[in-house]
């Protein structure tokens, strides 16, 4: 990470923050079990040592799967005393970050914004749910039923964004993995990133990159 996060990029960030452009990031706080955000373009503001250091442990942390990567431990400081939180994927708590809950479950304000917003969000993984036989074993079972609940938390997040930009007159489009795709999100060889890459560009050169229908699965019987 240390290769790639170089003070060029630090201070590229700061100038896009400084036209107003913002660069935020999720990491899960496992002390609080909450969502934190990071304000990149700020933290790369201050620049120096310190804030290019503070950006490599959050962007560590940001893709930090739990059981799989260890967590990145972020040193903070509350009044006068000093301790570290541990960080893991902002997954872990939220599917993607895109308007604060504060604001999405505000129903006062209905007032439509005079310029028409359009919403981009990326999913890194499927919306939909693909048959396969279970096995009846353990494991598998488990394996299955945490998938299941996964992608159920990620399309009920898509579609509170759906209503929200519906209300507020804002435009989301939605991208995901096709189910012609192996959704294997513990898989980083050279042959799956290769197929998801091939995957996208083709989806983006035909058209069928992004969705703007809400993603509603459930069959009837």
């Amino acid at each position: 990470m240390r290769r790639f996060v170089t003070d060029d990029l630090v201070s590229a960030i700061a100038a896009e923050h400084a036209k107003g452009r913002r660069l935020l990031v999720g990491t899960t706080d496992l002390d609080t079990g909450q969502l934190v955000i990071w304000d990149m373009g700020a933290i790369a503001s201050k620049g120096g040592t310190p804030a290019r250091e503070l950006m490599i442990q959050v962007l560590v942390a940001s893709a930090s799967v739990p059981g799989v990567f260890p967590p990145s431990m972020i040193p903070v400081q509350s009044g006068r005393r000093h301790f570290t939180e541990m960080h893991v994927d902002g997954q872990t708590d939220s599917a993607f970050f895109a308007i604060p809950l504060t604001v999405l479950l505000d129903k006062g304000a209905t007032a439509m914004s005079p310029f028409r917003l359009r919403l981009y969000v990326l999913i890194n993984g499927q919306l939909d749910s693909a048959f396969a036989v279970t096995p009846r074993s353990t494991i598998p079972i488990l394996t299955r039923t945490i998938a299941a609940g996964a992608k159920a938390s990620i399309r009920a997040l898509v579609l509170n964004t759906f209503e929200f930009c519906h209300y507020r007159g804002c435009d989301l489009m939605v991208a995901s993995m096709p189910l012609t795709l192996s959704d294997a999100p513990l898989d980083f060889s050279a042959a799956h990133l290769s197929a998801l890459y091939t995957a996208g560009v083709a989806a983006e050169q035909g058209g069928e990159t992004w969705r703007t229908d809400a993603p509603l699965t459930a069959p009837t019987r």
